[in-house]
C-alpha cells in the first residue's frame, strides 16, 4: 500500500510547492500605466525610503513592512503589479485621483459582484475605489445574509484604509508625547526642510518625474534620520526588518521542507544511500534557517514568539522538525525525516497561504507577563512533539498494513511512545504554569475556560495512551496505541483551532 501511495504523496507535495510559488510570485498584474518605468528608474531612492521608521499599530516598523501590510489588507497581496510596495503605497496616498478607477481593492466573495457596475459575466476579484464607495453605501438589509454583511464590513475597512493612508504614514517623530506625525503635519510643526522634501516627493509622484523623486527621497531620508537619530530604531534592526519583509523567510522555509519531503520520498523509491545522506544534511540546514528566521522575527518584535496563532505554528513546526531530525539520527531510518518534513512543510505552507496575519504586533496588555515564555514555550514544544507523534502513528498504520517491515513498525511504535511521554510532561508543565499565570492575572488557578478544559482533555487522552502501553498486549496493541495517539492530536487541533476561532473564552487572543 505504501508503494502505491508514494507517487500520490509526491504529487500532493509538488502541488503545494507550486501553490506557494504562485502565491509568492503571482505575476505583474495590472500595473498602473507609466508607473512601471518610473518604478525601475527610482528603485534605489525607494529603497532608501523603505528603511525609514513608521509608527503604526503600536510599534515602530520600517516603511517597507508598513507598505506590505497595507497592500495585503487592501489589495490582498504584498505587491501590486511587480512594483515596489513602498512606491505603490506612496502613490496611493499622494496621487489618489490617479487610482480612483483602478481595481486595487479586494472584493470579498460574499458580496454580489453585479453591484460593482461591471458587465454581466465578469468575475471581479478586485474593484476600484469608486466602485467600492458605491458598494459601501449598501445597507445591512441590501447585503442579504450574514456572510454578505461580514463581507461588506471587510470592504468598508479596506476602503477606509485606502482613504486614510496619508494620515497613517507617520514618519515624523514627536517632540513631546508618544504620537508620531504624518508628513502633512511637518509644516505645522515648524519642520521646514522635512515639509519641503515631502512636497517635492508628492509633486514628483504626481508628475512621474524620476529625478525629482530621487532627490526628494534622498533629502527626506537624510533629514529624518539625522534630525531624529535618537528616536529611530538602530540601523542594523531596520536593515534586518527590511530584509525579513522582502525575503519572507518562512515562505522559503516551508518550500524547503516540502522539497526535502519530495527528496526523501524519492529516496524511499530508489533506495539510494547518497540521497539519504544529502537529506540529513539539508534537513539540519533548513532547521537552522527556520531557527534563524524565528530569532530575526523575535528581535524585530522585541519579544518572544508564539503569542498568536501564526507564531505558534512557526515554533511548533520547528520543534517537529528538530524531533524528526533527532529520531532519524538515532534510528537511521529515512521515514522519520520524511514524516517530519511533510508535517512541517504542510503546516507551514498552509499557514503561509492562510489568511492569518503575518504582521508583527506588540503584546496585548493581557499577555505582558514573565509567565508567557514558560507557559507558551512549553505548550508550543508539547504540540510540536505531539504533532510528530501523530505523523508517526499514521506511518505505523501504513507500515503494519503492508506487513513487510516489522522491525520498522516496532521502531515507529517505540519512537511514538518517547515523543508522547515527552509531550505529556511538557503539556502538563504548560497547564501548571498557565494556572499560576491565571491566578496572577485573573485571581484564580482554574476556571474551566474552554482552552483550559480542552487542554485537560488532551492531557487525559495522552495519559490513557501511556497507561495502555503497559496494560495492553497482543497483535492489536500497536493499532490501539496509534489510534489513541491520533485521537489525542485531534483534541490538540480542537484546543488550538476550535477554542481560538469557534468557542469564545479568555484565551481567544488570535
Amino acid at each position: 500500500m505504501m508503494r502505491h501511495l508514494r507517487p500520490f504523496f509526491i504529487l500532493i507535495l509538488a502541488a503545494l510547492v507550486v501553490a506557494l510559488l504562485i502565491d509568492r510570485f503571482p505575476g505583474r498584474g495590472e500595473a498602473k500605466s507609466g508607473l512601471s518605468a518610473f518604478d525601475a528608474a527610482t528603485r534605489p531612492a525607494t529603497r532608501s525610503l523603505a528603511l525609514l521608521a513608521v509608527q503604526d499599530n503600536g510599534r515602530l516598523k520600517t516603511l517597507e513592512s508598513f507598505a506590505r501590510e497595507k497592500l495585503a489588507k487592501i489589495y490582498g497581496r504584498e505587491r501590486y503589479g511587480g512594483l515596489e510596495p513602498v512606491l505603490t503605497v506612496l502613490s496611493w496616498a499622494f496621487c489618489r485621483t490617479r487610482w480612483e478607477t483602478v481595481p486595487i481593492i479586494k472584493l470579498p466573495r460574499a458580496i454580489d459582484w453585479k453591484r460593482t457596475g461591471r458587465r454581466a459575466g465578469a468575475l471581479a476579484s478586485h474593484i476600484s475605489p469608486q466602485q467600492a464607495c458605491r458598494l459601501a453605501e449598501m445597507s445591512a438589509q441590501e447585503a442579504k445574509g450574514r456572510a454578505a454583511q461580514r463581507g461588506l464590513s471587510r470592504l468598508r475597512l479596506r476602503l477606509s484604509l485606502f482613504e486614510n493612508l496619508p494620515e497613517t504614514i507617520r514618519l515624523v517623530p514627536c517632540r513631546v508625547g508618544a504620537q508620531w506625525h504624518s508628513l502633512d503635519e511637518a509644516a505645522d510643526l515648524g519642520m521646514t526642510m522635512i515639509a519641503q522634501a515631502a512636497r517635492e516627493l508628492e509633486a514628483s509622484l504626481q508628475t512621474s518625474d524620476a529625478k525629482r523623486y530621487s532627490d526628494a527621497a534622498r533629502r527626506l531620508s537624510e533629514e529624518l534620520v539625522s534630525r531624529f537619530e535618537g528616536r529611530y530604531p538602530p540601523v542594523w534592526l531596520r536593515h534586518l526588518e527590511w530584509f525579513y519583509a522582502r525575503v519572507q523567510p518562512f515562505w522559503l522555509v516551508s518550500v524547503a521542507y516540502l522539497v526535502l519531503a519530495i527528496l526523501y520520498a524519492i529516496r524511499m523509491v530508489l533506495k539510494r544511500a547518497e540521497i539519504l545522506r544529502l537529506g540529513r544534511l539539508l534537513l539540519w540546514a533548513v532547521i537552522a534557517l527556520h531557527l534563524a528566521a524565528l530569532v530575526a522575527r523575535s528581535l524585530i518584535a522585541n519579544r518572544i514568539m508564539a503569542t498568536n496563532s501564526y507564531e505558534y505554528i512557526l515554533v511548533m513546526t520547528l520543534v517537529t522538525a528538530i524531533g524528526s531530525a533527532w529520531l532519524q539520527r538515532r534510528r537511521a531510518e529515512p521515514v522519520y525525516g520524511l514524516v517530519g518534513t511533510i508535517l512541517s512543510g504542510v503546516a507551514l505552507g498552509a499557514t503561509v497561504l492562510s489568511p492569518l496575519s503575518r504582521s508583527i504586533s506588540p503584546l496585548v496588555p493581557a499577555l505582558q507577563s514573565n509567565w508567557l515564555r514558560y507557559h507558551v514555550g512549553t505548550a508550543a514544544a508539547a504540540y510540536g512533539l505531539l504533532y510528530l507523534s501523530f505523523g508517526l502513528s499514521l506511518a505505523y498504520l501504513f507500515t503494519i498494513k503492508s506487513g513487510r517491515n516489522p522491525a520498522l513498525a516496532r521502531s515507529l511504535l517505540d519512537a511514538n511512545y518517547q515523543l508522547i511521554a515527552a509531550g505529556f510532561v511538557l503539556l502538563g508543565v504548560g497547564i501548571i504554569t498557565g494556572a499560576v499565570w491565571a491566578d496572577e492575572a485573573w485571581g484564580r488557578y482554574w476556571g474551566w475556560d474552554p482552552k483550559e478544559s480542552w487542554s485537560l482533555v488532551t492531557l487525559l487522552i495522552y495519559g490513557i495512551f501511556l497507561h495502555l502501553r503497559f496494560v495492553v498486549v497482543g497483535r492489536r496493541r500497536g493499532i490501539l496505541l496509534s489510534s489513541v495517539s491520533i485521537v489525542g492530536f485531534l483534541a490538540v487541533l480542537f484546543t488550538f483551532i476550535g477554542v481560538n476561532y469557534v468557542l469564545s473564552g479568555l484565551h481567544s487572543y488570535s
